[in-house]
C-alpha cells in the first residue's frame, strides 16, 4: 500500500456507464493491486501542513487531479525513467505482437475463455507499449495537502498545471502502483493527451508568458519580430478589401498611439469602445493598452443614465470609439456639459469608425464639446505633427513604463443586486490566459480565427486580440464583409471556429437542410461512424489520424465532408462553444456530423476562462478541467466552488457615488487572503476531474452569453404587482427572459394544494389579488378562473411593458409569462430545503415541456 503523501486514486471514464460506475470500476483496481487491503475506503492519511492535525480517512474529496505537460522521448526507442511505482514498463519480450484474429468459416468452431482472455490481454499489451513521439497530459490523482483550515471540510481538487511547474517536475512519470499492468484505467490515463505541433517560435512567445509576466506592448513586438510578414488581419476597410501582415500591423498601431497622444491621452486614461470587430478597431486596442491605458468594450444597450454617470466616470473615459453615434451615447455625452467640474469625465474625442457617411450624422447630431474624428482621420492624424520624430520616443517610454500587474482592461456588468460594476484585467491576466489556450489547444501562425463574437465579453476579447497576438494567428473581420456568417465562414474556412449557443443554433439549421440531401440510411450509417470516431478521440493519445477506422474514412469521404462543406466547417480541426452553457441535443447534433464542439467556461473575474474541454481531453456535458496553471476547488456538499490563479482578475470598480466605493476605485470579491475567487454558479467535479455546473446562484445566463441578475427583476415584478405572492425569473439557456406568476391565496387551501397540480387551480385568491382583479374588471376568484380570464393577461402584459422603467438593469427584457396553477414547495422540488431559494435547475427540467411553448 503506497504512503499517505503518494495514495492516490484512479478513474477510470467509460461513456457508456455512470461516473458511479466509473468510481466503483477504480475502486476495483485498487482492490486488485494489493493482496493486503481487503477494502478501500479505511485509508487513512494525515494532514501534511498540519503536524498536530488528527488523522482522516482518505475520501474522493480530498482528490486533486493534476494535469502535468510531459515532453516526447527523443527516441521511439527511449522512455523517460522510471521508478519502483511506475507504470511504463518495458514490453516483455515473451509477449508476441498484437494480430488479427483469423476468421475460419466454420460454423460450429468455439473459443476457449482462456484463449479469448490472452488475445484481448495482448491487444491491451500493445496498445500501452506503442511508441509514444509526441507531448501528453498525464493526470495524476494524488492527495492534496491540505492546509489546518480545510482539514475540517473535504473539498475536491480540479487542478492544471504547465511542464515548467517546478513543484510537478518530481512526480510528473509516477503512477499509483495500486494501477495494474494492461488495465483499462492506465489506457485512459495515457490516453488523456493532446499534441502541441504549434511552430517553435509560437510556443516559445506562449511558454515566456506563462513562466515570466509581461506587458501586450513587449509580446506584441515579439510576435512582429517573429512573424513580420505572416498574415494577421483581412477584412474590408474603406469599401475595399485589406490584408494586414503583423509590420504592417504593427505601422498602424503606432500611428493610432500617436494620435492618440496629440489628442492628450495618458497613462490610466480610458478609452470606452462600442464596435465590431475591424483591422481598425485591433489597433485602436491595442494603442490604447500600449500607451498604459485601460480598454472598455461595452455593449451598444447600456442607458444614457448608466453611461454618464456609471460608465465614464468607472473608466475615466477620455475617448470614445463607436461604429455609428447612436441616441443614447449622444444623450450621455451631451449630458456631460451640464455635471459638476468634479464628477464630469473628460471626454475629449469620439472617434467613428463606420464611414464617411456615420462620422457626418454624428458631427451633425451631438450639440456637445467634443471633437468628432472621423476613421480617415485617426489614421492620417499622426500626418499633422510638425515633429512626428520627436514623438516617437516618447511613445516608447509610456510602453516601457507599463508594469505587467497594470489594469489594462475593464469588463462591465451587473452585480447580483443590479449595480454598475467593472472587474479589473491587468496584462498578466490577459497573457497568462491567452498563452494557456494557445498551448492546450495547439494554435500557431498557420490557424486562422474569425472574429466577429460580441466584444463587451471579456471572453471574446481575449480570443480576438490576445489570443492572435500569442499565438501569431491570422484574424478575418467578419462583420466588416457585411454577408452572414455562414457565408464569411464559407469563404474564409477558418481552422477554428468559437461560438455561442445562440450562433450554434443558427448553425444547425445549416446541417439539418444538409443532412436533408442525404439518404436516411447512409446517414444513420455515417452518424455512428462519425460518433464513434469522437470517442476514439478522446484515447488516441495526440495521434487520432492512426486509429480511424476504415468505415469512419468511408464516410467521411462519401458523406461527412459534405454536409461540413455546406455548414462551412470542413478546414476546422475543432470548435468550441463559449460564453454560455451548451444544449446537449446541439452537442450530439454536431458530433454526429464529425464536428464535435467543445464547451469552455468562465466569467470576467477569470479572465473569460475558468476550465476548458478541448481533444483528447473532454467530457460531455461538462465545462472541461481547470484551465492550466489554475486550480478549481468544490465543496462537495454546498457546491460551493471557488478558483485560484493568474487569471483571476484584481478586483472591482465601482463609481464614486456608489455605495461600495472605497477610495481606490476597487473592490475585491475573492473569498480569503490566499485568493480564492467564489465563482457566481454552483457546481461539482466529476470523479475525472471535470467540471459540472449545477444550479445558477444569482444570475441567469442567456444563450448569448449575457449575465442577467435576478434578485433585481424579480424584486421589480413584486413591486409593481403586489397580488404576487412569488415571481421567478426564468430563460438560463434561452434565448430571452421570461417569468413565472404565482397570485397570492388564502392561507388555508395554499398550503394543503402546494405543488399539488390537481387541486391547485381551485384555490380561493387572497384579499390582495381580488382587489387588483376588481380593478382591472375581471370576476375570477379562484386561480382557474385567472387563468382563463382575459382580463389578467392584459394586465400582466401592461406590467412588463412598464417593468423596465422601474428596473435597474437594461438591455434585457421580460418578453413572456406564465401564471402558475401550484405554487412551488420543498416536497415538490422547486425550493430548497435548507435555505428555501428556489432550485432553478429543477424548476427547468420539471416545467420542460411548458417552457419550451413559450420558446418555441
Amino acid at each position: 500500500m503506497p504512503s499517505a503523501a503518494s495514495a492516490s486514486v484512479a478513474c477510470c471514464p467509460d461513456t457508456s456507464r455512470s461516473d458511479r460506475r466509473a468510481a466503483d470500476h477504480a475502486g476495483a483496481t485498487n482492490r486488485e493491486s494489493d493482496d493486503n487491503i481487503s477494502t478501500f475506503a479505511p485509508t487513512m492519511i494525515s494532514n501534511i501542513s498540519d503536524t498536530t492535525a488528527a488523522a482522516r480517512p482518505l475520501t474522493s474529496d480530498m482528490i486533486s487531479f493534476t494535469a502535468t505537460v510531459v515532453r516526447a522521448p527523443t527516441s521511439g526507442n527511449t522512455r523517460p525513467s522510471t521508478s519502483s511505482g511506475d507504470v511504463w514498463t518495458p514490453k516483455p519480450s515473451d509477449i508476441p505482437p498484437p494480430g488479427r484474429r483469423r476468421r475460419r468459416f466454420t460454423l460450429h468452431r468455439k473459443d476457449t475463455q482462456e484463449e479469448e482472455e490472452n488475445c484481448q490481454h495482448h491487444k491491451k499489451v500493445a496498445l500501452l507499449h506503442q511508441s509514444r513521439p509526441f507531448s501528453e497530459i498525464k493526470i495524476e490523482s494524488t492527495v492534496e495537502r491540505m492546509s489546518s483550515e480545510l482539514s475540517k471540510n473535504g473539498y475536491m481538487y480540479s487542478r492544471g498545471s504547465f511542464e515548467s511547474d517546478p513543484t510537478l517536475m518530481d512526480r510528473r512519470n509516477r503512477y499509483s502502483s495500486a494501477t495494474n499492468r494492461g488495465s483499462r484505467v492506465r489506457a485512459w490515463s495515457r490516453a488523456l493527451s493532446v499534441s502541441h505541433d504549434s511552430d517553435r517560435d509560437a510556443s516559445t512567445i506562449a511558454a515566456m508568458v506563462t513562466a515570466t509576466p509581461d506587458t501586450v506592448w513587449n509580446t506584441f513586438l515579439k510576435t512582429v519580430g517573429n512573424f513580420a510578414d505572416e498574415p494577421a488581419l483581412s477584412g474590408r476597410e474603406f469599401q475595399t478589401n485589406v490584408n494586414f501582415s503583423w509590420a504592417q500591423h504593427a505601422v498602424r498601431v503606432r500611428c493610432v498611439a500617436r494620435a492618440f497622444s496629440q489628442l492628450g491621452f495618458c497613462t490610466g486614461d480610458g478609452v470606452i469602445v462600442t464596435a465590431q470587430m475591424s483591422p481598425l478597431l485591433q489597433a485602436v486596442n491595442l494603442a490604447t493598452v500600449s500607451l498604459g491605458g485601460v480598454v472598455s468594450h461595452v455593449r451598444s444597450s447600456w442607458s444614457a443614465r448608466e453611461l454618464r454617470d456609471e460608465i465614464f466616470p468607472i473608466a475615466k473615459a477620455t475617448i470614445v470609439v463607436v461604429d455609428t453615434l447612436k441616441d443614447n451615447f449622444r444623450e450621455a455625452l451631451e449630458a456631460l456639459d451640464d455635471q459638476p467640474d468634479d464628477l464630469r469625465p473628460s471626454v475629449r474625442a469620439v472617434v467613428v469608425l463606420g464611414g464617411f457617411d456615420a462620422t457626418d450624422r454624428a458631427v451633425a447630431s451631438l450639440h456637445a464639446s467634443i471633437n468628432v474624428i472621423g476613421a480617415e482621420d485617426l489614421v492620417a492624424i499622426n500626418s499633422l505633427a510638425t515633429n512626428e520624430a520627436a514623438m516617437t520616443p516618447s511613445i516608447e517610454s509610456l510602453a516601457c513604463s507599463v508594469m505587467p500587474d497594470q489594469c489594462c482592461f475593464l469588463g462591465f456588468d451587473y452585480d447580483a443586486l443590479g449595480r454598475v460594476r467593472a472587474a479589473e484585467l491587468s496584462h498578466d491576466n490577459v497573457l497568462f490566459t491567452a498563452a494557456a489556450l494557445v498551448r492546450s489547444f495547439g494554435l500557431n501562425i498557420r490557424d486562422r480565427l474569425v472574429g466577429y463574437l460580441p466584444l463587451h465579453h471579456v471572453a471574446s476579447q481575449i480570443l480576438e486580440f490576445y489570443v492572435p497576438l500569442v499565438a501569431g494567428l491570422s484574424v478575418v473581420c467578419a462583420p466588416t464583409y457585411d454577408r452572414p456568417l455562414v457565408r464569411v465562414v464559407t469563404d474564409h474556412k477558418p481552422t477554428v471556429f468559437f461560438a455561442t449557443p445562440a450562433t450554434w443554433t443558427r448553425f444547425s439549421e445549416q446541417v439539418y437542410r444538409a443532412k436533408g440531401d442525404v439518404n436516411a440510411a447512409i446517414y444513420r450509417w455515417a452518424k455512428i461512424r462519425a460518433t464513434n470516431n469522437s470517442q476514439k478521440l478522446l484515447f488516441a493519445r495526440g495521434k487520432g489520424a492512426k486509429h480511424r477506422s476504415l468505415g469512419y474514412m468511408l464516410a467521411k469521404a462519401l458523406v461527412l465532408n459534405n454536409i461540413k462543406k455546406k455548414v462551412g466547417l470542413e478546414s476546422c480541426t475543432a470548435c468550441y462553444s463559449l460564453l454560455a452553457p451548451l444544449d446537449f441535443e446541439l452537442e450530439r447534433l454536431f458530433k454526429t456530423v464529425d464536428t464535435p464542439i467543445y464547451q469552455l467556461f468562465g466569467t470576467a473575474e477569470t479572465c473569460g476562462f475558468a476550465a476548458i474541454n478541448f481533444p483528447h481531453a473532454w467530457e460531455f456535458g461538462s465545462s472541461g478541467r481547470a484551465l492550466p496553471g489554475t486550480t478549481i476547488r468544490c465543496d462537495e456538499r454546498s457546491q460551493e466552488t471557488v478558483l485560484r490563479g493568474r487569471n483571476v482578475f484584481m478586483g472591482y470598480r465601482y463609481a464614486p457615488n456608489s455605495d461600495n466605493y472605497d477610495g481606490s476605485d476597487q473592490f475585491t470579491s475573492s473569498n480569503n487572503s490566499d485568493g480564492w475567487l467564489r465563482l457566481r454558479q454552483r457546481a461539482f467535479l466529476t470523479p475525472t476531474g471535470f467540471l459540472r455546473l449545477s444550479d445558477p446562484r444569482d444570475f441567469l445566463v442567456l444563450s448569448t452569453g449575457d449575465w442577467v441578475p435576478v434578485h433585481p427583476f424579480e424584486f421589480a415584478m413584486k413591486e409593481l404587482m403586489p397580488e404576487l405572492d412569488r415571481a421567478v425569473l426564468v430563460g438560463d439557456g434561452r434565448t430571452f427572459l421570461s417569468a413565472l406568476f404565482f397570485l397570492k391565496t388564502s392561507t388555508g387551501t395554499s398550503r394543503i394544494v402546494a405543488g399539488n397540480n390537481k387541486h391547485a387551480s381551485g384555490r380561493q385568491l387572497d384579499e390582495d389579488a381580488l382587489q387588483v382583479g376588481h380593478a382591472i374588471g375581471s370576476p375570477a376568484t379562484t386561480v382557474g378562473e385567472a387563468i382563463r380570464c382575459q382580463q389578467w393577461a392584459v394586465h400582466f402584459d401592461w406590467v412588463l411593458e412598464k417593468l423596465p422603467q422601474v428596473c435597474c438593469v437594461s438591455g434585457s427584457r421580460v418578453r413572456k409569462w406564465i401564471l402558475m396553477a401550484a405554487d412551488f414547495s420543498v416536497e415538490s422540488g422547486e425550493l430548497d430545503p435548507d435555505t428555501g431559494d428556489v432550485c432553478r435547475r429543477a424548476v427547468d427540467r420539471k416545467y420542460q415541456a411548458l417552457l419550451d411553448s413559450l420558446y418555441s
